[in-house]
C-alpha cells in the first residue's frame, strides 16, 4: 500500500502510568517510512505498553499518536486496518492446515481469496500450506504466524518478539525474511526485541528505550558514530588495571578474565594508558581498538543515570 507519509508512527510525549508506577515516559517515536525499526530494550523496559498503546489497546495516561500522518483517536480507527501483528507465538488452529488457517482469518477480515497464496508466498510457506499445523515445527509455525500477518497486505507490520522459542536456523531465517519485507512488498517493520544481536542484524533504524524512557533514536550508523571507541585490553592483573584506570576516570568494564574494555577517544588515549599501567608495574598483552558494537553501546548508554 503506498504511503506519502514521513513517519508511519510518531508520538508525542507518550506515556503510561500504572498507579505510582511510569511505565513508558514521554517517549517520542518517529518511525521512518519504509524502514525496519528495531524497538530496544531489556525486559520491563516499556515495550510492550508502547505497543498496546499503538494499537489502541490501553490508552496513554498522557502524550499523542500519529499513525499515516493521522491522530489515533476513535473515530481515526479506521487506520488500525493497515497494521499487521504478530505477538510472540501466534495463536493457531492446531488440527487445521496452514492454508485453512489462513482462510479462517480472510473470511473474518474479509480479503480475496489470492492474499491466502501471496502471504504465504511471502514467507516460503507455500509448499507446507496444506500440511497440519500441529506437525509444524517452531520455525514453521512462526513463519505461518507471520504469513497471518501479511494477508491483509498492511503497510506496517508490527513484531513482537519475532524469533522467540526459534533455534539458530529458524532465527536467521526469520531475520532474513523480516530484512527483506520493506523491499518486496513495501511494508514498515516495527521490531520489538529484547536482543541485541536480532536488531543489530535487521534493523535500519533503532529506538532504545530502558526503564520507561527513550535512549536513543536514529539509523544504526548514527548510533554507532555517536559513541566512542573501545579498547579491548588484556593484561597479566586486570583487578589492579582496572582499579587504576577507573581512579583516572576511565570507564571500565570486564571482559572476561584477563580482559578489560575501555572507552577511549582515540589512539593518544591508548597510548596514556598503556604508559600507565606500564609505569605501574602492570604487563599489558593486548591493546585493540574497536568501533563499539551495539552490545557495547547498548551498555554505554543503559549505564548512564537519567
Amino acid at each position: 500500500m503506498e504511503n506519502h507519509h514521513e513517519w508511519i508512527i510518531q508520538t508525542n510525549q507518550l506515556s503510561r502510568n500504572f498507579g505510582k508506577v511510569s511505565a513508558v515516559n514521554r517517549i517520542n517515536l518517529e518511525v521512518p517510512a519504509g524502514s525496519v525499526y528495531g524497538f530496544l530494550g531489556p525486559n520491563g523496559a516499556g515495550k510492550t505498553t508502547t505497543i498496546r498503546m499503538l494499537l489502541g489497546l490501553i490508552h496513554p495516561t498522557f502524550g499523542s499518536i500519529k499513525m499515516f500522518g493521522h491522530d489515533l483517536e476513535p473515530q481515526n480507527w479506521q487506520y488500525l486496518k493497515q497494521i499487521g501483528t504478530m505477538v510472540e507465538s501466534p495463536s493457531l488452529y492446531p488440527n487445521l492446515t496452514g492454508r485453512e488457517n489462513m482462510e479462517v482469518t480472510r473470511r473474518l477480515i474479509g480479503l480475496p481469496k489470492s492474499n491466502i497464496d501471496m502471504a504465504l508466498d511471502n514467507v516460503n510457506m507455500l509448499q507446507a500450506a496444506n500440511r497440519l499445523v500441529k506437525e509444524y515445527s517452531m520455525g514453521m509455525r512462526q513463519r505461518l504466524g507471520l504469513a497471518l500477518a501479511l494477508i491483509n497486505q498492511p503497510t506496517l507490520l508490527i513484531l513482537d518478539e519475532p524469533t522467540n522459542g526459534l533455534d539458530p536456523a529458524g532465527i536467521q531465517e526469520m531475520r532474513d525474511m523480516i530484512r527483506e519485507l520493506p523491499k518486496k512488498n513495501g511494508v514498515t517493520v516495527f521490531l520489538s526485541s529484547h536482543l541485541l544481536s536480532e536488531v543489530e542484524q535487521t534493523a535500519s533504524h533503532i529506538g532504545i528505550i530502558h526503564e520507561g524512557h527513550m535512549l536513543f533514536q536514529g539509523s544504526l550508523e548514527n548510533l554507532r558514530s555517536e559513541r566512542n571507541p573501545i579498547l579491548h585490553l588484556g593484561s597479566d592483573h586486570p583487578e589492579r588495571a582496572a582499579e587504576l584506570l577507573k581512579q583516572s576516570g576511565w570507564k571500565v568494564r570486564q571482559n572476561g578474565k584477563p580482559g578489560l574494555l575501555v572507552e577511549v577517544n582515540g589512539n593518544s588515549d591508548v597510548a596514556f594508558i598503556n604508559r600507565k599501567l606500564n609505569q605501574a608495574n602492570i604487563n599489558v598483552f593486548q591493546l585493540t581498538v574497536q568501533q563499539p558494537s551495539l552490545e557495547d553501546t547498548f551498555l554505554q548508554l543503559t549505564t548512564i543515570k537519567k
